[in-house]
């Protein structure tokens, strides 16, 4: 893989790189009567090469069409979160500037000063909760590099399956896909969970896995064939939201809630980094679910259709709790202010302040205005 675009400087128009892929390497190799065998094998390879070498870009250009825009955001978020680690986690680093990103933090916050007494106190602990601040981040950091690639690299995996089997060197994955997919990031998250759970699987699980993640994707995409009033350059493309929740039913249906469950702060640490793809890929089902009630549909269960819809709800809170916890520890607040800091009364003039200034709390990056 050669990064998000093997042409960067020159990059190949789709007709020219579908044209690549249709011609066969055997059609073109048909030209070379006398050749010897060895170098028959040898043009034939070179062009497999070349579609090989073509097929990331491929792969590429129908993401982008699915959704270019949160592509850019995913890039722009990763690279801000490695510039933050690096210039944060060294420790001593940061207590350098302790003092000044105490009284900063309670400046923009509303809050008063602190005693030296108080600063003190506060540095003692603050060594331990920097720690778990930047393991949450990296944690965080992990899963963002992950997403990046988990559907690039699937979806790369089958078209070069594809493209190596004899007599289908012409055929094409996904030829068609919604240029702005309404479930580009339910996609994207599934990826992920699929990704890790093929690291810990082997035999039937692992295929099972990579076939999940092939349908939802399918029917996420579905081209049968249709253009609006017969133009080949506008493809009908639809989601089939049944059919991605029959996916979604099955896994559902399959986990074990007390995996979640979490006694202490580093048992938490622990979950965050192993379970949280998981709940975020399976809560996803809830916007799919959402928009086929919305359009007047109704899912047909496989299974009990209240007890899908129980277990669901009650994902998508634990989810919602995993995902508050990360942020509490994700943010610089954490380090820098102590639980004193956030009582009632404080968080009524935080409020305040927030509205009279326009502060968000950006989770890792501490208070920024928009």
């Amino acid at each position: 893989m050669q990064g998000d675009f093997v042409y960067k400087e020159k990059k190949m128009e789709e007709e020219e790189l579908l044209s690549l892929h249709q011609r066969s390497a055997i059609s073109q190799t048909e030209t070379l009567q006398g050749a010897s065998k060895e170098e028959l094998k040898a043009r034939q390879d070179e062009i497999l090469r070349r579609k090989l070498n073509t097929s990331d870009q491929y792969v590429v250009n129908r993401i982008d069409r699915m959704n270019y825009e949160a592509r850019q955001w995913l890039d722009i978020r990763t690279r801000n979160l490695n510039r933050y680690l690096a210039e944060n986690s060294d420790y001593e680093l940061f207590a350098r500037r302790a003092e000044d990103r105490m009284m900063g933090a309670r400046g923009k916050l509303g809050l008063g000063a602190l005693h030296r007494t108080q600063i003190k106190k506060r540095k003692k602990k603050m060594e331990k909760k920097h720690g778990i601040h930047i393991r949450v981040n990296r944690i965080r950091r992990d899963y963002l590099d992950t997403r990046k690639h988990a559907l690039k690299d699937h979806m790369t995996g089958v078209y070069e399956d594809i493209l190596t089997k004899e007599g289908a060197e012409g055929a094409t994955f996904l030829p068609e896909v919604m240029r702005d997919n309404p479930y580009f990031e339910e996609i994207n998250d599934f990826a992920v969970w699929m990704t890790e759970e093929k690291e810990r699987q082997s035999g039937e699980q692992k295929d099972q896995a990579e076939r999940d993640m092939y349908f939802l994707l399918h029917h996420a995409n579905r081209f049968e064939g249709e253009h609006q009033n017969g133009n080949p350059n506008k493809p009908v493309v639809t989601a089939d939201r049944q059919k991605m929740l029959s996916i979604y039913e099955k896994h559902v249906m399959d986990v074990k809630l007390e995996d979640f469950d979490y006694h202490s702060r580093e048992e938490f640490l622990d979950k965050l980094k192993r379970e949280y793809p998981k709940l975020k890929a399976l809560a996803g089902a809830g916007k799919v679910l959402d928009d086929l009630e919305k359009e007047g549909g109704q899912y047909e269960a496989k299974g009990e259709t209240m007890v899908f819809r129980a277990k669901l709800e009650t994902l998508k809170e634990i989810y919602d709790h995993y995902e508050a916890m990360r942020k509490i520890y994700d943010s610089n607040c954490y380090v820098l202010l102590a639980r004193r800091d956030l009582v009632e009364e404080k968080l009524r003039d935080l409020r305040k302040c927030a509205e009279d200034n326009g502060v968000l709390l950006t989770a890792g990056y501490g208070p920024t205005k928009e």
